[in-house]
């Protein structure tokens, strides 16, 4: 097969495996939220309060889907807006007590998809995938 007949076989591929995922995450996830909104809690655990920018980034999603998950959380009083101190037209997001306290549901329901989406793959084959997605996204 050719370059481009593979690249296409690769898109393909992956936009089943994302819908995979997500099928898995909303058929088992324990802590309520949607794929989304645990990657957002995730992200806000792990690398502290973001700007709106950073998580459309991180997450992949629009401006305007940022605002909707986003406003979710808020509602349900995981995250909370926060403004900067040095610059006063900066918003951050962060995580509540309560973020706080949900995100270890989150991550194991985040293990537990990641064990059975991957499940086909051995530890070699993953090395290989996180090694081949670095390179793609410049972090290798």
């Amino acid at each position: 097969m050719d370059r481009r007949k593979l690249l296409n076989v690769y898109v393909e591929n992956f936009i089943i495996h994302r819908n995979q995922w997500e099928a898995e995450w909303s058929r088992t996830n324990r802590c309520g939220l949607s794929s989304a909104q645990g990657g957002l809690i995730t992200l806000l655990m792990e690398k502290g309060p973001l700007q709106a920018k950073d998580l459309m980034f991180r997450l992949g999603v629009s401006s305007g889907g940022v605002t909707v998950i986003t406003n979710n959380l808020i509602q349900k009083g995981l995250i909370s807006r926060v403004k900067s101190d040095t610059d006063k037209r900066a918003v951050y997001f962060e995580l509540t007590e309560r973020g706080k306290e949900l995100y270890p549901i989150v991550e194991l329901d985040t293990n537990q998809v990641m064990d059975r989406i991957f499940s086909e793959l051995s530890d070699i084959e993953v090395a290989i995938l996180a090694q081949l997605f670095g390179k793609l996204s410049g972090k290798s």
